[in-house]
């Protein structure tokens, strides 16, 4: 970290001042785009519950389009984001940590999509369905109760559940971040392990909807990645190891 140390603090901030604005810049092109395609992109993501939807406020349809346009915006920049951050830190970094970050770097924007995958193309199909097994239609019923989906309520649910899961993707990146940091160590992440299966459904539970098919979808991801975790941490400490002993 030297490079920072003897860095002019004036310097310090012009680069996070451009790599900042950089990122804005970018997140501020993609929602332009995304509200230009607006309907494009709605129609992709309504597609795992239906293309029939409504909205009751005045502002309601506009209002949901601008947010979608931000938040896709923000999912296509992160990789852009997580970028700037490696570089605006790479000087600072010896060449062990240099090679170590770039793998966790690629690793985490990796899960970040894998994530959106799963959710787009099993859990979300399968939540819905649940949720549409409550209608009521056919001439046979005594009643008929039909949803007619809000937009942007659907919106709201969708992202909820995507950011979950992309939470709970990240969750390995960040247990190894926390070890590098000296926070948590590898035996008491093997010590806690019983408590962390536990947590893992509790967090399924939490974030997926009420039908166990969808809490056993996020669940398990969460449990692999946990494990390899502790496999990534175990290969680092005894690269560390090795290292030291050929200084």
């Amino acid at each position: 970290m030297i490079y920072f140390m003897h860095m002019p603090i004036f310097i310090y901030f012009n680069e996070i001042k451009y790599r900042s604005m950089y990122v804005f810049y970018s997140i501020i092109t993609t929602f332009i785009i995304a509200y230009i395609f607006k309907h494009e992109v709605f129609y992709i993501l309504s597609k795992p519950l239906g293309t029939h939807f409504i909205y009751t406020s005045l502002v309601e349809a506009f209002m949901t389009h601008l947010k979608i346009g931000l938040l896709v915006s923000i999912y296509c920049t992160f990789p852009l984001l997580l970028y700037h951050m490696w570089v605006f830190i790479l000087p600072g970094l010896y060449l062990y940590e240099k090679k170590s970050l770039r793998i966790i770097l690629l690793i985490s924007i990796l899960l970040f999509f894998l994530s959106s995958q799963l959710g787009y193309w099993y859990i979300f199909p399968v939540a819905f369905d649940f949720f549409l097994s409550f209608q009521v239609i056919g001439l046979e019923k005594l009643y008929h109760l039909e949803l007619q989906a809000k937009m942007q309520e659907y919106l709201i649910l969708n992202m909820q559940l995507f950011f979950s899961l992309a939470f709970c993707f990240q969750f390995p990146i960040i247990l190894i971040l926390l070890s590098k940091l000296k926070l948590i160590t590898l035996s008491w992440l093997v010590q806690k392990r019983k408590y962390f299966y536990v947590l893992a459904f509790v967090l399924a539970a939490i974030i997926s909807p009420p039908d166990v098919i969808s809490q056993f979808i996020i669940a398990i991801p969460i449990l692999l990645f946990f494990e390899c975790s502790i496999f990534a941490l175990e290969w680092i400490e005894t690269y560390t190891k090795k290292r030291l002993e050929t200084c």
